[in-house]
């Protein structure tokens, strides 16, 4: 094979293995959570779409209404009884997961609050700085 073929395939995958390190584990970038909108429009090649917030149920009476604004900051309003939640706006970072998409939000001193999901199905959880825990099973 001609060295120019063996470029033009080498190419391709350079650049994607490139693309795939950028912004990654480590990336210290800081999100204003005042700049995510409540909806968005997402655009493909193939359609365009409006994102509408997605209402999840809770056990404990719980609910969770989740905005998905990008693929690393999720925007949520969680309403549960048991911790006096009443439609509490929170945003949450993506954090690695070995399976489904978790995110955290760290940023409170009392508490760090977690939004784990997969498929249909979610774990919201709270934990204190005291030990104390809170968790609930959300389904779509």
């Amino acid at each position: 094979m001609k060295f120019s073929t063996k470029f033009l395939i080498l190419l391709p995958t350079i650049a994607l293995i490139t693309s795939c390190t950028s912004g990654g584990i480590g990336s210290s970038r800081v999100y204003d959570a005042d700049s995510i909108p409540n909806t968005y429009e997402k655009r493909s090649p193939h359609s365009t779409q409006v994102m509408t917030p997605i209402n999840y149920t809770c056990d404990n009476s719980g609910n969770v209404v989740v905005d998905y604004a990008n693929s690393s900051v999720v925007r949520m309003k969680a309403s549960f009884p048991d911790v006096e939640l009443d439609n509490q706006p929170l945003t949450l970072y993506r954090q690695v997961s070995g399976s489904g998409a978790l995110y955290v939000d760290e940023l409170n001193p009392n508490a760090t609050i977690g939004w784990h999901t997969k498929a249909d199905y979610a774990v919201f959880s709270i934990q204190w700085e005291d030990g104390n825990q809170y968790t609930a099973n959300c389904t779509l």
